[in-house]
């Protein structure tokens, strides 16, 4: 909502939204729901990425790292990772 009042796009990100609506109402585990789980997960990053991009312009190539502390060490990894996963251009 906030996006939308400030004149953002947020068709990519209404879309993202009702993938993650789809993978909660998917009970399976089968491999349509794990390929549905990353196309929603890549949607996200993407709009991620293009809405740093739009917001920071020229800021944009600098790396996001250094903070440490404020994570709890059993999910340090998994912070790792999502920083590692979104460093990563989205997928044309």
């Amino acid at each position: 909502r906030d996006l939308r009042q400030q004149g953002a796009d947020v068709s990519a990100l209404d879309r993202a939204i009702e993938g993650m609506r789809s993978v909660v109402s998917t009970t399976d585990d089968s491999k349509a729901a794990s390929d549905l789980r990353a196309q929603v997960i890549d949607g996200l990053k993407a709009y991620e990425f293009a809405l740093r991009k739009a917001l920071e312009g020229a800021e944009n190539g600098r790396v996001m790292s250094g903070r440490t502390g404020d994570v709890p060490p059993a999910f340090r990894a998994y912070v790792e990772e999502y920083y590692r996963a979104i460093s990563k251009p989205p997928k044309p």
